[in-house]
């Protein structure tokens, strides 16, 4: 598998995820993930991609982990009055 061009590295852990304190997980993810797109954009970068930062061996659904995932990012780069630009 080829290795893809990057100049910049953005590294973020998950949580581990227990159904007990469920919304503190989801939570978390969310704001890997937000921070790490405000930090895209705040650098001007155009392009991301992400590994998976949740994972069944931490304990995470994935379900649930894409979810919040994808949710996220279309928070952050909907266009205004609520149109995605995507899609």
């Amino acid at each position: 598998m080829p290795r893809a061009a990057r100049r910049h590295v953005i590294h973020t852990v998950g949580p581990r995820f227990n159904v007990k304190y469920r919304t503190a997980a989801e939570s978390a993810l969310h704001n890997c993930y937000r921070s790490t797109l405000e930090l895209l954009k705040e650098s001007g970068l155009s392009t991301v991609g992400f590994s998976v930062i949740n994972s069944i061996r931490r304990g995470y659904p994935p379900e649930a982990g894409a979810h919040i995932a994808l949710r996220t990012n279309l928070q952050l780069f909907a266009a205004p009055c609520g149109k995605r630009r995507y899609g």
